[in-house]
């Protein structure tokens, strides 16, 4: 019981941790993808060119799509005839970062912290871009663009029932594994890992690439690295080797643009994550910031947003999917007594 207690403890202190900057995040990232026309993207990246690169890294930052949803967005590319570069760079920094993960990421870890992630995301998505072959592949003709519906309706249906519906289920993974990291490792385990550093980062990115969790939904995991005694630069590496290395990712990648990409993208997540989290630790030790007392001092109050965003997940975890089984459960007692009537 008491080990239950301080579970569902920490579980609470990290939903209420990040509530209002996730709802803020998926306002924020609704109106972005509401204005945003569908083709915008895909008619810039036509050219096999470090322009071409550079573009879809900085495209793919903001842009609310983790590394599951991206992946429609990368066929268009490539249907659209982008380069191997572009459709490489833009499908690395889009699942990394993400409106509504870049304000979560500030309201828990400071702006420091988001801004290196942010910049250090676009850098790794070029350089995997630049290193890609340079075989143009196969052009189509660009998708037409789309002009959706500018309401206040439309507005809140794509923040919640598109992005925040996207997201609930590994952020969920997220805040339920962060309790439990918080809850079940043994005292004495900071002491470890701020003696083996460099084996915490070879952990991380050993575990990260398994995992399916989303830019925002990483981030309680994150957090509870460092409440753990982690270094800022392990937990950058999961924020960044995780969301950008999904098992689906890597498969489309390997089937869609081949063995030398897949491998170039693969070693660049890896190696880029961990090249950058070494420099993040030392900025850290270097202005002499402790990020867990960061950490600390966001952890106020913040009891509505988060009833908000339990009331949300709960929503779309168990009252959405019980609705669609109960409808389609329906629907196929109306159509077996259709037959019998005949």
């Amino acid at each position: 019981m008491d080990i239950s207690f301080h579970f569902l403890l920490n579980t609470w202190d990290l939903l209420n941790m990040m509530a209002p900057f996730i709802i803020i995040g998926v306002l924020a990232a609704g109106f972005l993808h509401l204005f945003m026309p569908t083709d915008f993207v895909t008619k810039h990246l036509g050219n096999d060119n470090l322009f071409s690169v550079v573009k879809a890294a900085l495209f793919g930052a903001p842009l609310p799509l983790c590394s599951c949803s991206v992946i429609p967005f990368a066929i268009s590319l490539k249907k659209s005839g982008a380069s191997n570069g572009a459709v490489l760079s833009f499908l690395i920094s889009t699942p990394i970062t993400g409106i509504d993960s870049i304000i979560a990421t500030y309201g828990v870890f400071g702006w420091i912290f988001t801004l290196f992630r942010v910049i250090s995301s676009v850098i790794i998505a070029i350089l995997a871009g630049l290193f890609a072959p340079a075989t143009q592949l196969q052009s189509h003709k660009a998708l037409h663009s789309t002009k959706p519906t500018k309401s206040i309706k439309a507005f809140f249906d794509q923040s919640f029932n598109v992005i925040f519906k996207d997201i609930a289920k590994p952020f969920t993974f997220g805040i339920v594994l962060g309790g439990l990291m918080m809850t079940l490792i043994p005292q004495g385990f900071e002491g470890f890992v701020s003696e083996n550093v460099f084996l915490s980062y070879l952990i991380v990115l050993l575990i990260a690439p398994p995992l399916y969790i989303c830019a925002t939904g990483s981030i309680p995991m994150a957090a509870a690295m460092i409440f753990a005694g982690f270094s800022p630069g392990a937990a950058f590496i999961l924020l960044t080797a995780g969301p950008a290395t999904s098992t689906v990712t890597m498969s489309v990648v390997y089937k869609s643009l081949g063995k030398t990409c897949f491998m170039i993208y693969f070693l660049t997540i890896l190696a880029g994550s961990l090249l950058f989290g070494l420099i993040l630790d030392g900025i850290f030790e270097f202005i002499q910031l402790d990020l867990s007392e960061i950490l600390t001092i966001n952890e106020e109050s913040n009891t509505v947003s988060s009833i908000l965003l339990g009331g949300l997940l709960v929503y779309y975890l168990i009252v959405v999917p019980l609705a669609q089984k109960k409808t389609t459960s329906c629907g196929c007692c109306s159509e077996e007594a259709g037959k019998i009537n005949e």
